[in-house]
C-alpha cells in the first residue's frame, strides 16, 4: 500500500526495484523458453532460458555479487523454488556475458553526451605507484535522452581515445531511434569536424568553444559550422548563451554518470572486452528500467 507524501514516493521506488529485480516471471516459462532457444540448435543445448539468466545478472550486478557466492545463493533459492536448476559460477559468467541485453528507450531529438572511466578488473592502485606508471582506466560514453534520462547509447574506449573522436558514433546509432538535432556536450567535444557531421545530418552541436577561440571572417567551408557556433557564443555571453540553447539539461549524462556510479560503482568485474561490453550494456539497461518506473 503506497502511502502519502514525497518520502512515501521514493520509498516505494526502492520497493518497486526490489519487486523488478525479482522477476516472479522468470520461472513461469523455463520449459517453454527452452524448446524455443534449442530449436533448430546444433551441438550442446540450452540448459537455462535467457529470461533465467536476465534474472541472475541483475542480481549479480546490482549487489555485486561474486561468481561463486551466487552459485551457492542460487543452490539455496532452489531448495525453496523447485524449478530453479542449480547453475555453476561458469556457466553464469559464460551466458552473462554472451547474453546480447538490448538498451530499451525512447528516442529523442535533443541529446546529452559525455565520457567517465570505470576502473578495470584485477588491477591495484600500488602498481602504478610501484612502475610509476598511469592508471589505465576503461572510459565509457553515454548519449543520453534529456528528457527522460534514459541511456540511448554507449561506447567503450581506451583512456587515450579523445572524446570527440566518439561523438560521430554515439550520434549515429541514437539517431536509429529518433532523428538527433540537438547534442548538448561540454568544452571536450569543441571541434569543427563535429560541427560539420551535426550540420550534415540537419542537426547542430551545442558545446562552449575552447577560450582561445577566434571568429573568423572568411573560414573554409568544413569549419563555417564551428565558426558560428563560436560567434554565437562571444556575441551573447555565457550565460545568455546556455540559457538560449537550453544547455542546462546536459547535466542529463552527469546524473546518468552519477546514477550508475552509486549502483554498480565504478569497478568491473568483467576480465574480457566482450565481458566489459556485456557488463555495460546490462548496467545501462537496468539503469533505464529505473530511469522509467
Amino acid at each position: 500500500m503506497r502511502g502519502a507524501g514525497p518520502l512515501s514516493a521514493i520509498d516505494d521506488k526502492y520497493i518497486e526495484r526490489g519487486v523488478l529485480l525479482a522477476l516472479p516471471n522468470a520461472f513461469q516459462s523455463w520449459e517453454g523458453e527452452l524448446v524455443l532457444m534449442n530449436e533448430g540448435k546444433r551441438g550442446g543445448q540450452f540448459e537455462y532460458p535467457d529470461s533465467f539468466i536476465d534474472f541472475v545478472s541483475r542480481i549479480k550486478d546490482y549487489t555485486g555479487m561474486a561468481s561463486r557466492v551466487l552459485q551457492g545463493f542460487l543452490l539455496g533459492l532452489s531448495s525453496y523454488v523447485p524449478r530453479i536448476k542449480p547453475c555453476d559460477h561458469a556457466t553464469i559468467c559464460r551466458r552473462a556475458n554472451g547474453y546480447d541485453k538490448e538498451l530499451l528507450a525512447s528516442g529523442s531529438s535533443t541529446i546529452a553526451v559525455d565520457s567517465s572511466g570505470l576502473s578495470p578488473a584485477r588491477r591495484g592502485g600500488w602498481l602504478s605507484v610501484k612502475h610509476r606508471k598511469k592508471q589505465e582506466y576503461v572510459k565509457v560514453h553515454f548519449a543520453v535522452n534529456v528528457k527522460t534520462g534514459e541511456i540511448l547509447e554507449f561506447r567503450l574506449t581506451p583512456d587515450s581515445v579523445h572524446d570527440t573522436k566518439v561523438f560521430p558514433k554515439l550520434v549515429h546509432c541514437a539517431s536509429k531511434r529518433k532523428k538527433v538535432k540537438k547534442a548538448l556536450a561540454d568544452g571536450a567535444y569543441d571541434s569543427a569536424k563535429n560541427d560539420e557531421f551535426m550540420k550534415q545530418r540537419g542537426g547542430r552541436l551545442v558545446a562552449p568553444p575552447r577560450k582561445n577561440a577566434r571568429v573568423k571572417t572568411d573560414p573554409p567551408p568544413e569549419k563555417a559550422a564551428r565558426n558560428e557556433r563560436v560567434k554565437a557564443y562571444q556575441a551573447l555571453g555565457e550565460k545568455k548563451w546556455k540559457k538560449k540553447n537550453g544547455y542546462g539539461k546536459r547535466w542529463l549524462v552527469e546524473t546518468a554518470f552519477s546514477r550508475y556510479k552509486r549502483l554498480f560503482s565504478e569497478h568491473l568485474a568483467a576480465k574480457t572486452e566482450t565481458g566489459v561490453k556485456a557488463e555495460v550494456r546490462r548496467k545501462a539497461a537496468l539503469l533505464n528500467l529505473f530511469a522509467t518506473m
